[in-house]
């Protein structure tokens, strides 16, 4: 981020919780030090949460960079892959979507399994579109609805599919 950035947000602060961090010129300084290694968005999207959700206390630098990665750290990790911990492809370290239908894929392939005793085609699942997928996940979870008897796992689903 650069000075002025910071200097906004830090406004945008003082105006939210009516503090005067940006008369400061030490706390100024010292949250640039902090924030020039990381993202406008990043942070925005970080205060945004913040204040939605904390209307007491202003927040502090940690609260705002606490689980994002800085500028540097995105770079090493940009070309970096690992394997999918499901199907065991390589993939792109921040390719969620990939892991989300594996991890999906595995869970139609247990329920199956468990309650009608047969085997799927995982890999024809994990190449559905997403629309033709949702419907056999859907499906999975209400096979799991009526026929477990662990009322917990019956709570929760019923509870999934309430929410959706």
């Amino acid at each position: 981020m650069k000075q002025k950035e910071v200097l906004d947000l830090i406004k945008l602060i003082d105006r939210t919780y009516k503090t005067d961090y940006a008369g400061d010129g030490d706390i100024v300084r010292d949250w640039f030090k902090v924030l020039k290694n990381y993202e406008l968005s990043d942070m925005t999207k970080s205060l945004n949460y913040y204040m939605k959700n904390y209307t007491t206390y202003a927040p502090k630098v940690y609260d705002l960079i606490r689980g994002y990665s800085t500028i540097d750290s995105k770079k090493l990790l940009e070309n970096s892959k690992t394997r999918c911990l499901f199907c065991g492809k390589v993939i792109s370290i921040d390719d969620t979507k990939h892991e989300d239908r594996c991890r999906s894929v595995e869970f139609i392939k247990r329920a199956v399994k468990r309650f009608k005793d047969q085997d799927i085609d995982a890999e024809k699942y994990r190449t559905m579109s997403e629309e033709e997928f949702n419907k056999y996940y859907l499906s999975a979870v209400k096979l799991v609805i009526n026929n477990s008897t662990n009322d917990l796992e019956v709570n929760m689903w019923k509870n999934y599919l309430k929410n959706l």
